[in-house]
């Protein structure tokens, strides 16, 4: 029995040895005015204090660990206590005088910021030294905590005072207990823990070439250091200070270069995540690839007590992998985000799961999600990628923006209670109407809605609703965090309203609460109302079909005649608009004929491909190939529309192009398309201030064959050179021949030394703008590159046959939106 006293402490009677044991401040009591007792599920006892000086006060909490005080220097807001409780979740709920009510949600996070004695509050990276200190790594150096919570003492290191980056992203200690650094801007550091002093590493950073932000970094149980960058995966032998190799897509399967993740399980076989490009992973130096894991972004890996694979992935989630997929957590089945920053096993069964909106916990053995954020005592909320450890006594730390935290597992509160959901409100058309058994509501009043409440004072962001109206749904409706919903013009008939609700330990009502009613059908919906007007309706119609059968049949009549006479005028219109259609399509026709008979009949040059597609019969697209002053010029133009217009532009540029290069002898491309904006400009007479948007753009490449140099000039399009598996794009000036608004604009001449080998390509927008494909979308310029470096060693006529057979395929039944031209050469430069 305890007693609480008023200025004379406190006072516990056993009834079995007949003692008292007595409670003051001397002794750790937090004042002896107490004003309230309680008892929790753990036996602990709760003291609430009250004091006139307003400095002293709060509660005192006796256990098996002794008195600890809790007041408004670690946490309350008012020292003045009244009433103590704990309620169904495990919080206890404390009346204060003067801040109303105030939560203890129990202490299962302990943080750690700038406030404390962090250098910064970014932390990317935690680990523990051989001295048991704990390391953090920020965007300000590293800061060391001695791990002591009575007396924190927190050591910096950083760029000013000690020469080591500021950007901090990795922090792996090796089978020697040396600390090995990995940052963002300058490659891997060594922090030599016999040493105590930092040692750089030149001939490991050698490797890494001009890029040295390290993106992922793992330590495996040969003690060989695995470092992630843009480029691919490098491997040390950290006992014999040695580079071994690299591992890349092209060379060893990497699903592709640019490093997310990585993780050395139990076995040693190291997980590899590559950006949007799926999960390999490494046994003795093999690359195998997870098939069914490609198109994804790995960030985070761990393993479980039963050996299988957790992978966090950017935007889907965590899958649950083991030869194969063996189960999926999302948003839907409770976690908090599907965007996952870090993945961590701790000593027992549980995963935790950091996320861009906070923390969960996946209890495996009960297969319940526990979620945690501000509300609940975890205010780092966005926790940063792989930023967690745990420690030597199975403690969890986790890096966030808003600094680190000690996640202590055994405070983890985990009751598994069930939540409580209540219906609050039913309203008819916006009037609150009594819960009633057996509510018959007329027809009229069909527009119903509810309101519900379920309360979670753990962590009440993470409560979520389920409704389903029976006689509507037939399956649960996830509705989220809306507690109201609103059913609008209801049909008659019986109704019942269900709604469940989940806490955030991702635990749903086993039994919704309910509530069901009727809604009567109107007068007009009645049997013998219904057959009263059919029977009506029924007459009506019959003497309207007597009546209107005799106006037919005089009408029919005059109809007849007119039928004749205007079937004679219709006949003679018809043939004149026949006439002028096989006019206006000979004419067009011709201009076909025309417009060919101007395009070269046989390519000149070598290995070079033109894919010629018009949108109608004749093309406002047109390519361009002559030899002038010894040297080779091609081009592909797509003049303003298509069709008569578009073909019209093209003998203004195919005239002007000859005009320029074989009469006027001008040769440099840049000049070339200077001299055809003037033409242009003045034939469609564009001067001054007028801006019309009649014009072409254009590609335009010279070759000179004695020195293999490729000169290139574009208005808008491109030129991309292929080689090897590269491709090298030349941007266009971004300005469109013949179009001017009065200001002076001369374009760019690019000098280009070539390859042999190389492949060039030049096209209109015709290809990339297609629509097309299973959802009816264009088609892309970054699809049509990568069909290009896929095609370019082909022969060229056989790339000529694969681009037209893909755009066709692309196509399907969807209209040709535009005129199709793609120009490509291969240079092969041959011994002679």
């Amino acid at each position: 029995m305890w007693y609480g006293t008023y200025n004379g402490g406190l006072y516990k009677y056993d009834y079995q040895t007949k003692k008292f044991t007595y409670f003051d401040i001397k002794n750790g009591l937090a004042a002896n005015w107490i004003t309230s007792i309680t008892e929790d599920r753990h036996h602990n006892i709760w003291v609430g204090h009250w004091h006139k000086d307003k400095g002293l006060g709060g509660i005192t909490r006796i256990g098996v660990d002794g008195l600890k005080v809790f007041n408004t220097h670690n946490g309350l807001h008012d020292n003045q206590i009244w009433c103590l409780t704990e309620d169904a979740e495990g919080n206890i709920l404390i009346g204060t005088t003067e801040h109303g009510l105030d939560i203890f949600k129990g202490e299962q996070f302990v943080s750690f910021t700038t406030l404390d004695g962090l250098k910064n509050n970014q932390v990317w990276t935690v680990t523990q030294d051989n001295l048991g200190q704990i390391w953090f790594g920020t965007n300000e150096g590293i800061t060391v905590y001695n791990n002591n919570l009575n007396n924190k003492l927190f050591i910096h290191y950083n760029q000013g005072a000690n020469f080591i980056s500021n950007q901090i992203r990795f922090l792996k200690k090796d089978k020697n207990r040396n600390i090995w650094i990995g940052t963002a801007d300058q490659g891997l550091l060594l922090f030599d823990s016999h040493l105590r002093r930092f040692v750089s590493q030149p001939d490991f950073n050698a490797k890494l070439g001009q890029n040295p932000e390290i993106r992922a970094m793992e330590i495996d149980k040969n003690n060989h250091l695995w470092v992630g960058t843009w480029d691919g995966l490098m491997e040390f032998n950290l006992d014999t200070k040695k580079y071994l190799q690299t591992y890349d897509q092209g060379t060893a399967g990497l699903p592709g270069n640019d490093i997310s993740a990585l993780f050395a399980d139990s076995k040693n076989t190291l997980w590899v995540g590559a950006r949007g490009k799926g999960i390999g992973k490494i046994t003795n130096g093999v690359v195998t690839l997870i098939n069914q894991l490609n198109n994804i972004t790995p960030t985070a890996f761990t393993e479980d007590v039963n050996g299988n694979i957790w992978i966090g992935t950017e935007s889907r989630g965590i899958i649950v992998y083991a030869d194969s997929i063996l189960k999926t957590y999302t948003t839907g089945n409770g976690l908090i985000s599907d965007i996952i920053n870090l993945l961590i096993t701790d000593n027992e069964s549980n995963i935790y799961v950091g996320t861009n909106k906070g923390l969960n916990i996946i209890d495996i053995r009960h297969d319940h999600i526990f979620t945690y954020t501000r509300k609940n005592g975890f205010t780092g909320i966005e926790t940063k990628n792989n930023a967690c450890f745990r420690d030597n006594s199975g403690n969890i730390w986790i890096g966030t923006v808003n600094g680190a935290f000690l996640c202590n597992s055994s405070a983890i509160k985990k009751s598994f209670n069930e939540p409580i959901i209540h219906i609050t409100d039913f309203k008819v058309k916006g009037e609150t109407v009594p819960m009633v058994t057996n509510l018959r509501l007329t027809s009229n009043n069909n527009d119903i809605s509810f309101s519900y409440i379920s309360i979670c004072l753990t962590n009440p962001d993470a409560v979520r609703y389920r409704i389903m109206l029976s006689g509507l749904h037939d399956e649960w409706q996830d509705v989220g965090e809306e507690n109201m919903i609103t059913f609008n013009k209801l049909q008659p008939g019986r109704y019942t309203f269900n709604v469940i609700a989940r806490n955030d330990e991702g635990i749903w009502n086993s039994v919704p609460a309910q509530f069901g009613f009727r809604i009567l059908a109107p007068f007009y919906k009645r049997a013998w109302f219904i057959i009263m007007i059919i029977m009506v309706v029924l007459a009506t119609i019959i003497s309207y079909i007597k009546i209107r059968e005799r106006n037919l049949i005089n009408e029919k009549r005059l109809l007849e005649e007119k039928v004749k006479e205007r079937t004679l005028a219709l006949s003679v219109a018809n043939d004149e608009l026949a006439r002028k259609n096989k006019d206006i399509l000979d004419s067009i026709t011709y201009a076909k004929r025309i417009q060919f008979s101007i395009l070269p009949p046989d390519i000149p040059f070598d290995n070079t491909l033109i894919l010629f597609k018009p949108k109608d019969i004749v093309s406002g697209d047109f390519y361009w190939l002559t030899t002038a002053g010894g040297k080779e010029f091609l081009a592909a133009v797509d003049c303003t529309g298509h069709g008569v217009p578009g073909a019209f532009m093209s003998f203004i540029g195919y005239t002007s192009l000859n005009k320029i290069v074989i009469e006027q002898g001008i040769y440099q491309p840049a000049a070339i398309l200077n001299r055809l904006n003037e033409e242009v400009a003045h034939t469609l007479h564009q001067k001054g201030e007028d801006i019309v948007n009649d014009g072409m753009d254009i590609a335009l490449v010279c070759y000179d064959p004695q020195r293999h140099l490729l000169e290139y000039a574009g208005a808008f399009n491109p030129l991309l050179i292929i080689r090897g598996s590269e491709i090298i794009e030349t941007k266009a000036d971004r300005f469109a021949i013949g179009r001017s608004t009065g200001k002076e604009k001369e374009f760019t001449n690019h000098i280009l030394a070539l390859e042999n080998n190389d492949v060039i390509y030049m096209f209109s927008d015709g290809y990339a703008d297609q629509f097309g494909g299973p959802d009816g979308k264009k088609f892309k310029t970054a699809n049509l590159k990568e069909l290009l470096v896929s095609v370019h060693s082909m022969p060229m006529d056989e790339q000529r046959q694969v681009l037209d057979k893909t755009i066709e395929d692309w196509r399907g039944g969807h209209e040709q939106i535009d005129d199709i031209l793609i120009v490509g050469r291969r240079f092969v430069f041959n011994a002679s």
